[in-house]
């Protein structure tokens, strides 16, 4: 069982080759705190056994600062070594364990611990990160969210649940007519004729003159009374009619006669404006005949025309992409518009916690929303600027 884990496929550089102190071979207790990567005698031999079984040995010269082995003295008599993913004597570029043996002039023969040398996610998922309860050691082959969540795989309450007899049963409704409880196919009584029926042209129109109509006689109605056989009201309202009549018809005669004494004030005289004077006659006779011709003729831009510069805004004019910016409130049409197809077309991540939009460019972040989610209960909030 190896003693330490190291991730593969990467330089490491401090890899223990002893895993004791080193011991001077007089005295078989102390400690040699001062072995150099040339030390006298130095025999430094990397031991490694694939998964497959395949045994190697390897020679390994030490090197000093800055070389592809450097040897490094950690104190305590305890000793590492450098080594590179390539270019070296032994590199760490295959998936195994391997540890290290060696002597040296007046030191005791010494063992490093055994190595295993496996995936940097293993690592991750074993050693380095916590650990995940909706994933455990699957990683991302797994959805992060509990089983039946949001987010999360189906389960089966009562168990049983078999997904290639549902892709069967599914995959043989191909072409098949639908069928009743007796399973006789059914008829198909959704025909276009009938589909038809349903367009803004047909029954909805019917329902809204029918809504109107009723509307008119409900407005007719209300005026009735609650018993129409009683009429003991009608003298009563004519009486009423009668005298309301009586007061307008005055008070228009009244007004008539004040308008009669103006008019008759101005016979003969100019009109005057708000300074008493006299206005100059600017209505004349050859300004009035301007008013014969037709309103066509008096503009030099024709229907086609105008229909021509509309056409060109929609089918030629480009309009740029909004940028990264929050979107208002009250913006112009084009814009939201322009908002709808960026929304369609660009480049749009969801990672549970935030959506975000991003630029042309699939790198910039132009426009986010915050995703949260509560009692089952998804909330996406408004969106603002980036990034």
């Amino acid at each position: 069982m190896p003693a330490i884990w190291l991730d593969v496929d990467t330089a490491l550089s401090g890899v223990p080759i002893n895993s004791v102190p080193l011991i001077d071979d007089t005295d078989f207790k102390t400690r040699e705190e001062s072995v150099v990567y040339n030390q006298a005698g130095l025999d430094l031999v990397w031991n490694f056994v694939t998964s497959a079984g395949a045994f190697t040995q390897t020679a390994v010269t030490p090197t000093e600062a800055a070389g592809l082995h450097d040897w490094v003295n950690q104190g305590n008599a305890m000793y590492t070594i450098e080594i590179p993913a390539s270019g070296g004597t032994i590199n760490n570029d295959t998936e195994g364990y391997g540890w290290f043996t060696g002597y040296a002039t007046g030191i005791l023969p010494w063992s490093g611990p055994i190595i295993g040398f496996r995936a940097a996610g293993l690592n991750d998922l074993l050693i380095d990160s916590a650990f995940s309860t909706t994933r455990g050691l699957a990683g991302t082959a797994l959805p992060a969210a509990a089983a039946d969540g949001v987010g999360g795989l189906p389960i089966s309450e009562a168990g049983g649940l078999d997904m290639d007899a549902m892709a069967a049963d599914v995959a043989g409704l191909n072409g098949e007519p639908m069928r009743g409880t007796n399973s006789a196919a059914l008829a198909s009584v959704c025909t276009e004729a009938r589909l038809a029926e349903l367009d803004a042209a047909n029954l909805p129109t019917d329902i809204s003159a029918v809504k109107a109509d009723t509307g008119a006689v409900k407005s007719k109605t209300d005026n009735l009374p609650a018993d129409p056989a009683d009429d003991s009201d009608i003298d009563t309202q004519l009486a009423a009619i009668a005298g309301y009549l009586d007061t307008e018809i005055a008070s228009i005669i009244a007004a008539l006669a004040t308008i009669a004494g103006d008019v008759a004030g101005l016979d003969g005289e100019a009109m005057r404006g708000t300074n008493s004077a006299a206005l100059a006659s600017v209505c004349t006779e050859a300004r009035l005949s301007n008013l014969d011709a037709t309103i066509s003729s008096r503009s030099t831009v024709t229907p086609a025309q105008v229909n021509t510069e509309v056409l060109d805004v929609l089918n030629t004019d480009t309009f740029a992409e909004s940028g990264q910016e929050a979107p208002g409130a009250t913006i112009s049409l084009a814009k939201k518009i322009g908002y709808i197809y960026k929304f369609m077309r660009n480049k749009i991540t969801n990672d549970g916690t935030q959506i975000k939009v991003y630029a042309d460019d699939i790198t910039t972040v132009d426009q986010k929303s915050n995703v949260s989610e509560a009692g089952g209960t998804v909330t996406r909030g408004e969106f603002g600027s980036g990034p």
